[in-house]
């Protein structure tokens, strides 16, 4: 019928454009797929990648990208934006005259003060729509699962379809030892010999920090980030593996 429906919280019927860009949240959530953020954390990867892993930097793809994770104004997008420019400013030695570093600073609190604004518009969209309901009742009913099975969890995809965020889903489904897993593939891992692999483990903390945000455990691009890691780790230690 050319028509997605969508429950989440109420059931929503979305329109498309020749069967490519379906209407997600008015003029918020949008993207080629249906699941936004599931586009945007595409896009936030490949930004990563492009800023810390890639030898050579290609301005002009990055720009594509950050205006590209903007105009879907989807909520990983946002914040991980604003912690890449947050950790580039605060990164910057600003050796220059007085009057240039007013304007300097005075750029900077513009730009925080858009995401801001930016952040109160989605708030109240999602108040509006009673998102943050949704994701609360999703969260309590995986955390009271999780405490029902604390070290194994209830089984992979017992939850996949009523969840917000990978985190609580993770700890429902696989427990403790999944759970933590999971961080040590993407924040602890990564610091042997992190002073080698700055690069790696930046990507690893802004992917964990979008996984905690985003209903993404399972995908191939999460199993492929971990595997590198896991298999870093093991060549680094030079552990004999089958």
């Amino acid at each position: 019928s050319g028509v997605v429906s969508i429950d989440w919280g109420k059931t929503l019927n979305y329109g498309h454009n020749f069967y490519l860009h379906f209407h997600g949240q008015g003029i918020r959530n949008c993207g080629v797929f249906t699941e936004a953020p599931m586009y945007n954390i595409v896009l936030c990867t490949s930004l990563c990648v492009e800023l810390f892993l890639k030898e050579k930097v290609n301005k002009l793809r990055i720009i594509v990208y950050i205006v590209t994770i903007l105009t879907t104004m989807s909520t990983t997008g946002q914040l991980l934006l604003l912690m890449l420019f947050m950790n580039f400013f605060l990164n910057q030695k600003l050796n220059c005259s007085f009057f240039i570093r007013i304007l300097i600073y005075s750029l900077f609190f513009v730009v925080v003060s858009l995401f801001f604004i930016v952040g109160v518009f989605i708030f109240l969209e999602k108040m509006e729509g009673h998102s943050y309901m949704v994701r609360m009742s999703y969260i309590l009913k995986e955390v009271m699962a999780w405490y029902n099975s604390p070290v194994w969890g209830s089984g992979y995809s017992s939850y996949i379809d009523g969840s917000s965020n990978s985190s609580t889903l993770l700890l429902a489904e696989g427990g403790l030892w999944l759970f933590v897993f999971y961080v040590c593939s993407f924040i602890l891992i990564p610091y042997v010999k992190r002073n080698e692999h700055k690069g790696l483990l930046k990507v690893s903390i802004c992917y964990f920090f979008m996984l905690c945000i985003t209903v993404v455990p399972y995908t191939t691009l999460t199993f492929t980030i971990i595997a590198m890691e896991v298999a870093r780790m093991l060549h680094i230690n030079k552990i004999n593996y089958i």
